[in-house]
C-alpha cells in the first residue's frame, strides 16, 4: 500500500489535518504524525477565490451541493 498526503476534517478537534496516509477499503487511514493545517487550509481557499472571483461548488454525491461564493467588499464596508 502506497503512502499518499490526505488532507481530512476532524469531526472531534473541528480542525483540518493533513499527513501521510493509505486507503484500505474505502477508508484513508493517516499512518505516522498528523499536522494541523487548518489557518493554511482557509487561507489558500480564500486566496484562491480572490484570485479566481468566481464560487467553487463540493458535490457531495447525495443531492446535496455546497457552493463557497466571493464577496469582495472595501475596508469600513
Amino acid at each position: 500500500m502506497k503512502n499518499t498526503i490526505s488532507v481530512g476534517y476532524s469531526t472531534l478537534s473541528g480542525r483540518i489535518m493533513a499527513g501521510y496516509s493509505t486507503q484500505e477499503a474505502n477508508t484513508t487511514r493517516f499512518t505516522g504524525k498528523k499536522y494541523d493545517v487548518t489557518d493554511e487550509a482557509v487561507t489558500a481557499v480564500a486566496r484562491k477565490m480572490l484570485h479566481r472571483e468566481e464560487s467553487i461548488e463540493v458535490d457531495f454525491g447525495d443531492g446535496r451541493i455546497l457552493r463557497f461564493s466571493v464577496d469582495i467588499v472595501s475596508p469600513g464596508s
